[in-house]
C-alpha cells in the first residue's frame, strides 16, 4: 500500500534538521522508554549502530511496522490513576506535527476546509474543540467542524453534528 502523503513530505520528515529538532524534543521531555525499551541515554548508540538507517530503509520500502503501545499508569493530582500509552521512540522521532498516524488527514485538511467554507452558505467560522465527558476524560479528535453563522463572540444556538 502506498503512503497517502507525497514523497516530498516523506523527504522533509527525514531532513537532518527535522530529525535533530525531533530528537531534541524527545530528549527534553525525559520520558520513559517505550515498548522497545530504548532509553533516551541509549538512543544515540542505537542510531550509531545503524538502526536508524535500517528504519528509514524499512519506511521507504513500506515495510516498517511500529511496535505496540506500552501501557502505564500515572498518578493524578486527585489521587487516582490515569492510563497512558507510551509509543516506541521511532514514530515519535520521525513524526511531523500533527503526528505520523494522522499525517494523511493533515495533508488534505487545509484544502478540505477551504472547500467546506466555499461550498456552505452558512459556514463562516470553523471551530476546533475538545469534548469533555468527565474531569479525567477528554476526547480530542483531529478536528470537529461546527458550521454556523457567528453572532458576536459566542455560539448562540445549539450545535448539531
Amino acid at each position: 500500500m502506498k503512503p497517502a502523503f507525497s514523497d516530498h513530505l516523506f523527504d522533509q520528515v527525514f531532513q537532518r534538521e527535522n530529525i535533530r529538532t525531533a530528537w531534541e524534543r524527545v530528549r527534553a521531555n525525559k520520558g520513559a522508554a517505550g515498548i522497545d525499551e530504548i532509553s533516551i541515554d541509549e538512543f544515540p548508540d542505537w542510531v550509531k549502530a545503524g538502526n536508524w538507517k535500517r528504519i528509514i530503509a524499512e519506511l521507504k520500502a513500506e515495510q516498517y511496522y511500529p511496535s505496540p503501545v506500552r501501557r502505564v499508569e500515572i498518578e493524578k493530582p486527585n489521587g487516582g490513576k490515569r492510563p497512558l500509552g507510551i509509543l516506541d521512540g521511532i514514530p515519535l522521532a520521525m513524526a511531523p506535527s500533527p503526528g505520523f498516524q494522522h499525517q494523511r488527514v493533515a495533508m488534505n485538511m487545509a484544502f478540505q476546509l477551504r472547500q467546506l467554507l466555499d461550498s456552505c452558505p452558512h459556514c463562516q467560522v470553523l471551530y476546533e474543540i475538545d469534548v469533555e465527558f468527565s474531569e479525567d476524560t477528554v476526547v480530542r479528535p483531529d478536528l470537529i467542524v461546527i458550521c454556523h453563522t457567528p453572532e458576536g463572540e459566542r455560539i448562540t444556538r445549539p450545535i448539531t453534528a
